[in-house]
């Protein structure tokens, strides 16, 4: 398991995540449009209130999603690490980790994988840790094996 394939099928997922809120923003507009056509007075109001507020959210969800393809672009694959930073890949104790973008966990060729930003509760842990660092997390003591 590599960092650019780990970074490629984050990419993939995020891409995903973009394409469904843009087509729900489009399915919205669509609804808007018809509801214009067929609905009158308090119905008509009521529903156009109700899609704004389902457009509001997905907008928000595109917005997101641009911002973690935003911060996978600045992940260089090929740059090795000795700490636990933005990029870096994590093994551990208690699992393999990659710091980027909060996704959970994830499988890639097989194996699992934590995907978490630096800023989460466990990347924080690891933040600036070397391998043979040990850390404490929800009562666990947590050994870094290595960092790529």
């Amino acid at each position: 398991m590599d960092k650019k394939s780990i970074i490629d099928r984050l990419n993939e997922i995020v891409l995903e995540r973009i394409n469904e809120s843009v087509t729900e923003i489009n399915s919205i507009n669509d609804s808007k449009a018809n509801e214009t056509k067929s609905s009158a007075g308090d119905k008509y109001e009521t529903g156009m209130a109700m899609l704004q507020m389902e457009e509001q959210k997905a907008n928000v969800q595109l917005a997101k999603a641009k911002e973690l393809q935003k911060t996978l672009s600045m992940i260089d694959p090929t740059e090795k690490q000795d700490s636990a930073q933005l990029g870096s890949l994590v093994e551990t104790s208690n699992g393999n980790y990659f710091i980027s973008i909060g996704l959970g966990q994830i499988e890639i060729g097989g194996k699992s994988i934590f995907v978490l930003s630096i800023a989460s509760p466990v990347g924080l842990q690891m933040k600036g840790k070397k391998a043979g660092d040990v850390f404490q997390f929800n009562g666990n003591t947590i050994e870094i094996i290595k960092v790529h």
